[in-house]
C-alpha cells in the first residue's frame, strides 16, 4: 500500500512514487482534455459531490488516486470519499507530475456513470 503524505492537514495526497500498480486512478477534471494517466477513470466531480453517498467500485480498506483541474474542487471531492470511508488522496503533482515521472497516459475517456 502505498504512503499517505499531508498535502495539507485536512487533504492528504500521494507521491507518484508511492503509487501501487493496482491504485486505482480517478480522474475528476471539469475541463475537456484530450489525455488521462492510463487506466484512469473519469469521474464528473460535481456529481461526485452532489451525491448523498457517493459509491465507487473500489474496495474502500485500498488507497485511491484522485487528480483534477482545480486545487479546491479536488480537495472537496477527496475529503468527501474519505468522509464516506474511502481511503482517498490527491495525486502529488497532478498528471503534469505522473507525465514528467515517465509514466504512461492515454487517450481520454468518456466519463463514467456515476451511481
Amino acid at each position: 500500500m502505498g504512503t499517505l503524505y499531508p498535502m495539507n492537514d485536512a487533504v492528504p495526497s500521494m507521491r507518484v512514487d508511492a503509487i501501487e500498480a493496482q491504485t486505482p486512478i480517478l480522474d475528476v477534471r471539469r475541463a475537456p482534455h484530450v489525455y488521462q494517466i492510463r487506466g484512469a477513470v473519469r469521474y464528473d466531480p460535481e456529481v461526485l459531490l452532489a451525491a448523498e453517498h457517493p459509491t465507487l467500485p473500489v474496495d474502500k480498506r485500498d488507497p485511491l488516486v484522485l487528480y483534477g483541474d482545480s486545487e479546491e474542487l479536488l480537495a472537496a471531492v477527496v475529503v468527501k470519499l474519505r468522509r464516506e470511508g474511502y481511503l482517498a488522496a490527491v495525486l502529488e503533482g497532478g498528471i503534469e507530475g505522473w507525465r514528467d515521472n515517465g509514466l504512461p497516459v492515454e487517450e481520454l475517456r468518456p466519463p463514467q456513470a456515476f451511481s
